[in-house]
């Protein structure tokens, strides 16, 4: 058995265990290898929209919008970049809030962000990435801006390589260790459903039918392309209207390489594991992915 692997998800300590049977350390090894030894500045960084420290939230929220992008980049004067605002922010500090959509974006960001040097690998990004919860992190070339690195490109890195590299990831997804879905009924008001998300600081919450099968998700995505500024009563409208219907779902024994092709592949930051009867059981998300890699065995 591999040395237990004590990661941080949003501030509680938790851990992907592997067990040497699972995987191939010739194999996987290579794979981490080439996925952490390239420099942050040879993938995308386009994943963001720029926008200035006076625009109102509901400004913000229409470009990332247009971008499909869940992080905003903010400066200020000299274009000097002052704090960063994701999906997350207008999570956990505007939806709900009486009057936020015409706050300055400045005023619920996420102010003085980590950033990324040019010359910093993607291993480097990663541990970064884990140990502190972030899914976005700014990348510099000394006092220039070069774009923003986030959670798709890295999982869109990983699955190219995957496909790359043939046969690696194929241990079942029940090998590593995965929470418990946080999951609420479809009938419930829309606002129960942001309030549970707020209250467990997750992405996703899963959402169940009268039999209390899977019938969708609602993540901060949704959130942002379904209802922040757009839906003014969050207690008269059900989680399901807005939720995202029929997602596609994996068994726990499917393999790992299966919910990174999801992901990388197809565009998903969750993925919902049921059972035969398609009882939620879990979810995989991006974070899980990037846990993992960074706990393969090394070269």
């Amino acid at each position: 058995m591999l040395p237990h692997a004590l990661v941080r998800r949003n501030g509680a300590r938790h851990g992907v265990e592997l067990g040497m049977s699972d995987f191939s350390a010739p194999k996987e090894g290579s794979f981490r290898k080439e996925f952490t030894g390239l420099n942050v500045a040879q993938l995308d960084l386009s994943g963001y929209v720029l926008v200035e420290e006076a625009l109102p939230v509901r400004t913000v929220i229409e470009r990332m919008r247009a971008k499909k992008t869940n992080c905003a980049l903010v400066t200020g004067a000299g274009a000097a970049l002052q704090g960063i605002f994701t999906d997350r922010d207008l999570l956990m500090k505007v939806v709900g809030v009486a009057g936020a959509l015409d706050f300055a974006v400045s005023a619920v960001m996420t102010a003085a962000p980590r950033t990324l040097s040019s010359a910093q690998t993607v291993g480097e990004a990663l541990q970064i990435f884990n140990l502190f919860g972030f899914r976005n992190l700014p990348v510099f070339d000394g006092s220039r801006l070069l774009g923003n690195l986030g959670h798709r490109t890295l999982i869109t890195h990983a699955h190219s390589l995957c496909v790359a590299h043939g046969d690696v990831l194929h241990a079942p997804i029940s090998s590593i260790e995965i929470g418990r879905p946080v999951a609420v009924p479809g009938t419930r008001p829309l606002q129960f459903a942001i309030r549970t998300m707020q209250l467990y600081s997750i992405g996703c919450c899963l959402v169940t039918d009268a039999q209390d099968k899977l019938a969708g998700v609602f993540t901060e995505m949704d959130v942002l392309l379904r209802v922040a500024g757009v839906v003014s009563d969050l207690e008269q409208t059900t989680v399901a209207e807005h939720m995202t219907n029929k997602p596609a779902t994996l068994s726990p024994e499917a393999e790992i390489a299966q919910a990174l092709e999801m992901m990388g592949g197809r565009g998903f930051r969750h993925v919902p594991l049921v059972d035969a009867e398609l009882l939620p059981v879990s979810v995989m998300s991006s974070r899980d992915i990037l846990h993992l890699i960074e706990a393969l065995p090394a070269a």
